[in-house]
């Protein structure tokens, strides 16, 4: 058997296992935001009320994806495995279209674009895009980054037509893909452009043009509410400490690559230590050699420029430019990790071209991406088994970020869903703890924690809340309704013979006041 055909044989194997792989976290719930901007958002859960889809109040200008949303709930009666399908396919689809487009790129090294498309298939920093539902938006924003440039690797500017069409869809994709013009001109200048070709300006002119169409259909589509209010602004952190940040978060990524333990759903910006300042110095340091490179050696190394600019197209707007409270996410990352593999490809290639020589072992090259490939796989299957569950998911968060109110705060939400409402109370708290009773709802939670605890038979839990609410100096405003409570609760753990001390004042004193230790039992994962 040929390599060429094994390197083929051994990429459908990986493609067939990331189906299986995916499969673990199929019937995952719906999580963070899925929440809010799906399963509540009713507009979104029919494709025959067409009108309502368009202007839903969800980013109604990224038209593919509501339209996905409603096409799913359909299909799944509101179940979220139709949602993971349907991104599963669309990983698939991309993966597709990478590797026809890298193998005729790199149609000199079967072996590049072949390691390439079966890390970008099975790598576990690909999982968030898959498995968290509104991560849809990356993948779909994906889709047409790499069509687009495959059309041009294809044709150039022969076939305008459909380039134009092409670039007019993905304005209705997400807001992004008015950038890949600038992708398409660099490709075509630095790659395959031949010396002495002239530019044909005008068209290029034409293609430029075509993102200034976003304009107005924002205009008719924006949102209600501006997208970026509340989670954007240069009044959210010092602008340097948020510079600093990202670049940490640079060799944090290049950590990711190869220690995807360290995932979360969200990312907090880091208290700049000792160690975080390196970091971003090394960070900061990347950034200076890749967009040297790229400016000072695209005439000698054209392919390599071209997926540095890859990179930043991608990775700039939506994980540097733009303070956000997230300010770094995985699923955001999908289409720039094409360079990290890129480059982790050429590597093994240059390696495997010595073992070659060496003769130490046959077909090196399958060897080593087997290895590879299955030291990512064992990853993938167990960050994909954690998304099985929404408590294991914001668990591993938590773990990682003690102090983040919003990990803390949608974690108690799950296990009041769950009805477990003293574990509930117990990460309301934290955020109490944490950032006090500015976080709006954490006494309304509390307080709803309580009800459910009174209705539940758990006195001294639903004593415990209410007394702790009612006397703390600096609580949310209540309603009558939760005095008439604390009456009821009283009443009854006096008619139980239960007592009313609940430890608060010995914790004023000891300067305990809400500082939880240690968690009431095992966060566990529950299918």
């Amino acid at each position: 058997m040929s390599l060429n055909r094994s390197l083929r044989n051994f990429l459908i194997i990986i493609a067939v296992s990331t189906i299986i792989l995916y499969l673990v976290a199929v019937n995952g719930p719906f999580i963070y935001d899925d929440g809010g901007q799906i399963v509540n958002r009713t507009k979104l859960h029919s494709l025959y009320y067409f009108k309502d889809v368009l202007f839903c109040g969800l980013r109604q200008h990224r038209v593919w994806q509501n339209i996905s949303f409603a096409m799913n709930w359909m299909i799944s009666d509101g179940k979220p495995w139709s949602f993971k399908v349907f991104s599963l396919g669309l990983h698939l689809t991309n993966a597709y279209i990478l590797f026809q487009w890298l193998k005729k790129l790199f149609s000199e090294k079967p072996f590049v674009p072949v390691l390439t498309t079966a890390m970008f298939l099975i790598h576990p920093l690909q999982t968030q895009s898959v498995t968290y539902i509104m991560g849809v938006i990356t993948l779909i924003q994906s889709f047409f980054y790499l069509i687009s440039i495959y059309w041009i690797h294809q044709y150039r500017l022969t076939r305008m037509g459909g380039l134009v069409a092409i670039l007019i869809a993905s304005l209705f994709a997400k807001e992004t893909c008015m950038l890949i013009p600038i992708l398409l001109f660099g490709y075509d200048f630095v790659v395959l452009r031949k010396p002495g070709e002239k530019i044909e300006w005008k068209k290029w002119a034409i293609i430029f043009a075509v993102p200034l169409l976003f304009f107005p259909i924002y205009h008719v589509l924006k949102d209600p509410v501006s997208m970026y209010k509340g989670t954007s602004g240069f009044n959210l952190y010092p602008f340097f400490l948020y510079l600093s940040s990202q670049l940490y978060y640079q060799v944090f990524y290049f950590e990711l690559l190869f220690n995807p333990t360290i995932q979360s759903i969200i990312h907090e910006a880091p208290v700049m230590g000792p160690t975080e300042s390196v970091m971003a110095f090394f960070g900061g340091l990347s950034w200076l050699i890749a967009i040297g490179f790229m400016f000072l050696k695209f005439k000698k190394y054209p392919r390599t420029a071209f997926f540095l600019l890859l990179y930043f197209v991608n990775y700039m707007p939506t994980n540097s430019v733009f303070q956000m409270i997230n300010p770094f996410a995985e699923y955001r990352l999908y289409l720039s990790n094409i360079t990290l593999f890129l480059g982790i490809s050429v590597l093994l290639g240059l390696l495997v071209e010595w073992m070659n020589q060496k003769k130490w072992i046959k077909n090196p090259e399958l060897t080593l991406s087997s290895l590879l490939m299955l030291y990512f796989s064992v990853f993938t299957f167990l960050t994909l088994w954690i998304w099985r569950s929404e408590v294991s998911t914001y668990s591993r968060g938590v773990n990682l970020y003690p102090n983040s109110e919003l990990l803390n705060v949608n974690l108690g939400g799950v296990y009041h869903d769950q009805k477990d409402n003293e574990s509930a109370y117990f990460y309301y708290m934290r955020v109490r703890a944490i950032a006090g009773w500015m976080y709006g709802p954490v006494g309304q939670n509390c307080f709803i924690v309580a009800k459910d605890a009174f209705a539940a038979g758990q006195l001294e839990l639903a004593w415990k809340i209410v007394d702790a609410l009612d006397r703390d100096p600096a609580k949310d405003p209540m309603p009558k309704a939760f005095y008439d409570l604390k009456e009821q609760v009283k009443k009854k753990v006096i008619e139980k013979g239960l007592s009313l001390d609940t430890g608060f004042d010995q914790m004023i004193k000891d300067g305990q006041l809400f500082t939880l230790k240690q968690r009431p039992k095992e966060d566990k994962i529950r299918d």
